[in-house]
Formats: C-alpha cells, structure tokens, sequence
C-alpha cells in the first residue's frame, strides 16, 4: 500500500487534505433571453436571464441586470451557489461565438469551486428602438459539464487555526525557519525521496508567508488601507518579475549552483524582515 493511501482518512479528518477534487458536474443552460443595445463604438447588455440544472439546482432562474461586457463580472443566481459571467471571447470555446457563458459552483473551497463554460447560439430580432435594439433568445438548450481541479493536495490553509492561535508573529518567525531548513535539507542531501519530501512541505511553509500582508491593515489607518496593501502587492510583483531574470543571469554566468545559496539569502532576509516589522500594539 502507498503511503499516501494511509494518510488519506487522517488528513481528511483533520481538514488537511480534501477528498472531492476532481468533481464534476453536468449543467443545462435553457431559455436563455438576452437584451443587446448596440452603437458604433460598443454594445451594450441591459439584461440578461436564463434557467439553470444541475446537481443542486432545477430550473434555477439566473438573471442580472446592466450585465459587464465585454469586461466579464461575476453574478449570483439568486441565493443559490451558483453563479455567472458572460464573456465576449472564445477562450472557453472553439466555435465562433459572440457571447459565451460561464457558470461557476461554489462547492465552500475556492480551490475546488466547479466552473466551465460554453458558447451561445441567438436568434436576434430587432424591437421597436431600432436595429440596434435587440432581443436575442436561444436556439435550444445547452448541456455542458463543469469541473475543478484534478488533483488532490494538501491546502497550507490548514495552518490558519494555528497561527490564529498562537499570533502571527511568532508562527511566521517559525514557518520561515522551517523554510530554512529545508531549504538546506534539499541543497545539501542528495537523495531523491529527501529532496521531493523536503520541496513540498517547503511549498507547504511558503504559502501561509503570502497572508501576512494583511498585517499592514491592523498598522495603518483605514483610509490607507486600500493604497498600502494594493503598493505591497504591486511591489511583490516586480520582485517576480526582475528575480528571475537577474537570478538567471548569475546563474547562467557562475553555473546553477548559485540557485540554492540566493534562495536561502532571500529567505534569510525575508527572517530578518519579519523581525524587524512593527510590533502590534493591543487596543486599550
């Protein structure tokens, strides 16, 4: 027996690892009625509607008004857990469709929510604003599946409670250790089995360092929130973006024997940093 078939009922039990990836789901789309205004520079959705099946809906009415388009937003079919966006591309479908729709499940795990689309075949007739003014219905009902992610993982969300518990201060200080040493366990063992054990659960100590921007909201006031958190994010993105290419270049230049070293630096300054961050004051 493989030993991730044992450990599958006590992660499940504990809330580490999710059981239901992969799901999918079977939808029909029907009666589908959408109002279209156009005009020379853009067209525009006063309303769309539709009815919805599925494993937690029949004849679910979906509808929504002044719908985002080409641009797609995201609306609920009533207080279901279901919802929708039109988009005006064909990403979602081979055929040369002007609208294509998209239905997301929310299944309680943004990870595994279901989602799939399809494209939209009208019969468009002009009402009395003129032939701009249109109402388009749909030629016959659709059926489509939907679906998640395919693999099983172990979500380091899991970790949630316990840095609730004990405060983020302390539990990044220590996730960011673990990071270290196993960023050392896998530059410096060369096995195999220890170096893919030692790559995952670092992947599994990096992700919850990701969350602590939001530390940035219990520092600053209200009204900077917004500008902070959007400037934090904005710079992590750089960082990802001229890294690579600098990190590449060294390597490139010295020999990828530098990749381990410059990631456990970064690490190490990412201790530092954390550190040195502002402490958080109880209210009085």
């Amino acid at each position: 027996m493989q030993l991730p078939s044992i450990l599958d009922p006590l992660l499940a039990m504990v809330g580490l690892r999710q059981v239901n990836y992969g799901a999918e789901e079977t939808v029909t789309v029907s009666s589908v009625r959408l109002h279209k205004l156009g005009s020379p520079v853009d067209v525009k959705i006063p309303s769309l509607s539709f009815e919805l099946s599925g494993n937690e809906a029949d004849g679910l009415e979906c509808s929504a008004t002044d719908v985002s388009w080409p641009k797609p937003g995201f609306n609920w079919c009533g207080n279901s857990k279901y919802s929708f966006a039109l988009l005006s591309d064909t990403s979602i479908s081979n055929d040369d469709h002007k609208f294509n729709l998209m239905i997301y499940h929310d299944v309680g795990d943004r990870k595994a929510d279901l989602r799939g689309g399809t494209g939209l075949d009208f019969d468009c007739r002009s009402q009395g604003d003129g032939p701009a003014d249109e109402i388009c219905k749909q030629d016959a009902p659709v059926t489509f599946k939907i679906d998640g992610p395919v693999a099983n993982y172990t979500p380091p969300g899991a970790l949630g409670f316990v840095t609730e518990r004990f405060g983020e201060r302390l539990c990044i200080a220590i996730y960011i250790a673990c990071c270290v040493a196993l960023q050392l366990l896998f530059w410096l063992v060369l096995q195999f089995v220890v170096s893919a054990v030692a790559i995952s659960l670092l992947g599994f100590f990096i992700d919850p360092l990701y969350a602590t921007i939001t530390v940035t909201a219990e520092l600053l006031s209200k009204n900077l929130h917004g500008s902070a958190i959007g400037f934090s994010l904005a710079l992590g993105g750089a960082g990802d973006t001229v890294f690579p290419l600098f990190i590449g270049a060294i390597a490139e230049s010295a020999g990828v024997w530098v990749l381990q070293p410059i990631i456990l630096c970064l690490f190490l300054i990412q201790a530092i940093n954390w550190l040195l961050f502002p402490r958080i004051q109880p209210e009085d």
